[in-house]
């Protein structure tokens, strides 16, 4: 009883649009969608066919969803009733294997159950975005339910490789990370919604420095260093930019990590790796004398620039406060300076963030690279967060939208008068350079800088 059913997602208001067809099994229920018509729409938005990113796999932005919503199916949900009588279904699901919790575990999911007609009736559904609810899939008999929550996780990550031109990780592959063979997984599906609304919002940072697919890999169990590793970019292992993603509490946590390590990846893109002293200028860093080239964060010695002449800060990694999160005063070239006692003089981070001559976006910063994909992360991220940017680093603010725009123009171009063809509005959605988006736009950054005075 399959078919292929068209879902299309528009709102004229971002001025961008989502169309995809895919198969699945019959569909009970469509929430959170305004159906337009196809090609007509798209053509009275003035958006152009799929075009994919010269050198690179993946579509534009106009084919990612512009409400800042997961891309569908979220917001759908599969219900199929089985053949078998009323009676033979309340008998089987007594004996049936695996059971609802279980089986919604494996996918990363929560189950419920209710009574429809007189038949009990399985939910399935994941926690997203402030934990709201997203259903997945309904059936009456476990067996189904399996079947349709792995066509769902399957569906999802066909759809994330095509759309953003990347890979992810699948159940069986083994993977190599700094000497050490592991075993990779498929993402279950709230990983999957999490990193495609990630991809949606960072696009398009996705895009690796040398045209190649970024990888993202997902391990059975954790990979790295003690107890609750976190995720982290390679620049190049076995021949590919990677994202090794742990295993995050929440939705919102999957979210915020996905477009943090997406950002690292257009760092590399963009030189910032090789050339981090030119980058860390946008975010009032500098190299000391002591500093090194590694990029790890407790082998770098940069020197956080103060409001006030000759005022000057590192993060101490000494020994006694590695794990204290602060920071010494020094001199401009990294030496730490003395107070009257002889002692060393150490500020709290959240001191250091005030006292910084560009304030952080957010409270990590222990090196530009780290602060860069943070902030970058913020700009993106939501209408909220923007908003909070804005109001506390203004100048941060603004180096972070030309260097959006840049890589925007790099990847989608622009216009014959040489304006760009996009824009990020500000809950992070990339959409069309028009005047009502440029309005939007200009009327957030008017509200949110006079609150910044």
């Amino acid at each position: 009883m399959e078919n292929v059913e068209t879902l299309t997602l528009n709102n004229p208001e971002a001025g961008a649009l989502f169309s995809s067809s895919f198969a699945t099994a019959t569909m009970q229920q469509v929430r959170d969608t305004n159906p337009g018509s196809g090609a007509a729409q798209d053509a009275k938005l003035g958006i152009p066919p799929l075009l994919l990113v010269e050198g690179h796999q993946g579509v534009p932005p106009e084919l990612s969803n512009p409400t800042g919503e997961p891309t569908s199916p979220y917001g759908l949900r599969e219900f199929q009733f089985g053949s078998k009588s009323p009676l033979e279904n309340r008998i089987e699901q007594k004996t049936e294997s695996p059971n609802p919790e279980k089986l919604a575990e494996r996918y990363g999911l929560k189950c419920d159950s209710e009574f429809v007609n007189g038949q009990r009736v399985y939910n399935f559904y994941y926690e997203g975005a402030g934990g709201k609810r997203n259903e997945v899939a309904s059936a009456n008999r476990l067996e189904e339910a399996e079947r349709l929550l792995k066509a769902n996780r399957d569906e999802r990550v066909s759809r994330v490789e095509t759309h953003f031109g990347v890979k992810v990780s699948r159940d069986g592959e083994t993977q190599s990370f700094r000497g050490e063979n592991h075993q990779m997984r498929t993402p279950n599906i709230q990983e999957l919604a999490a990193l495609e609304e990630g991809l949606s919002k960072a696009q398009p940072a996705q895009y690796t420095k040398d045209g190649k697919p970024l990888v993202f890999n997902y391990g059975v169990g954790n990979i790295g260093e003690g107890d609750n590793p976190v995720s982290f970019f390679l620049p190049d292992n076995d021949g590919h930019a990677r994202i090794v993603m742990q295993n995050d509490a929440t939705y919102d946590d999957k979210l915020r990590t996905a477009i943090h390590e997406i950002s690292h990846n257009e760092q590399h893109a963009i030189g910032a790796f090789d050339n981090t002293d030119d980058y860390a200028k946008t975010f009032g860093m500098h190299r000391g004398q002591q500093g090194v080239l590694s990029l790890k964060i407790k082998t770098n010695e940069w020197v956080l620039e103060g409001k006030d002449k000759d005022e000057y800060y590192k993060r101490d990694w000494s020994k006694e406060n590695a794990e204290k999160n602060v920071w010494i005063k020094t001199d401009y070239d990294g030496n730490p300076v003395k107070g009257k006692d002889g002692k060393p003089i150490l500020i709290t981070n959240d001191e250091a963030q005030k006292r910084a001559r560009i304030t952080p976006a957010t409270l990590y910063f222990p090196n530009p690279i780290e602060d860069g994909a943070d902030s970058m992360t913020n700009f993106r991220h939501s209408e909220k967060l923007r908003a909070e940017l804005l109001q506390q680093s203004p100048q941060l603010y603004e180096s972070l939208k030309e260097m959006d725009k840049r890589q925007m123009d790099k990847y989608y171009g622009t216009n014959a008068d040489g304006t760009s063809k996009y824009v990020r509005l500000p809950d992070g959605t990339v959409a069309a350079n028009n005047e009502q988006n440029r309005t939007r736009i200009a009327q957030f950054e008017r509200q949110n800088r006079t609150r910044s005075r």
